[in-house]
């Protein structure tokens, strides 16, 4: 049983003046430092809200400026592809030009050497067949004096073929 004295009064201040101390020393700053945390990581958790918000805008940005960039690349390299076109094809048209030009004076100059070629060989044609016929015939041509009657002519003397003796394996080896 419960007596009630002098000594449940003491106990019972003894509780408050306890309860005092603990809330000041102890339940308050925990509180406080709860309510701190609580405070940082509600600001921690906008922050990283407002983090993603704008990496996500800035990344739109970027997707849509590389966007941009790749279809200016891409018109930028059509426009060199087809200068680099135009300006092949004029240099080929001026190089088949030049060619032409070339193999036309070509055949110009091939055509003159050809022309002075059969004008003189038509000039030699008659003193080139009679030395052929002499040679043929061992008649002297016409522009040569023909050798008197008590002269000789010098002829050359035949060529006649001779056929090489085989040797034996053992003539060749003394």
């Amino acid at each position: 049983m419960i007596d009630v004295d002098l000594t449940l009064f003491v106990q019972f201040a003894n509780f408050v003046i306890a309860l005092v101390m603990l809330n000041l020393l102890l339940i308050r700053p925990i509180r406080r430092i709860l309510r701190q945390r609580r405070e940082l990581f509600s600001g921690l958790a906008h922050d990283a809200d407002d983090l993603a918000y704008h990496s996500g805008r800035l990344t739109r940005l970027y997707e849509n400026a590389m966007r941009t960039a790749r279809k200016e690349g891409a018109a930028l390299c059509q426009a060199a592809r087809s200068e680099a076109e135009e300006q092949r094809s004029a240099v080929l048209e001026a190089a088949d030009g030049d060619a032409e030009a070339f193999a036309s004076s070509s055949r110009e100059a091939l055509d003159k050497d050809l022309a002075n070629s059969r004008k003189s060989l038509q000039d030699e044609i008659p003193s080139l067949a009679s030395a052929i016929i002499a040679k043929l015939t061992d008649v002297p041509p016409a522009d040569q004096e023909a050798p008197s009657a008590n002269e000789e002519t010098p002829r050359e003397p035949r060529k006649t073929t001779r056929t090489r003796s085989k040797k034996t394996p053992s003539e060749t080896k003394s």
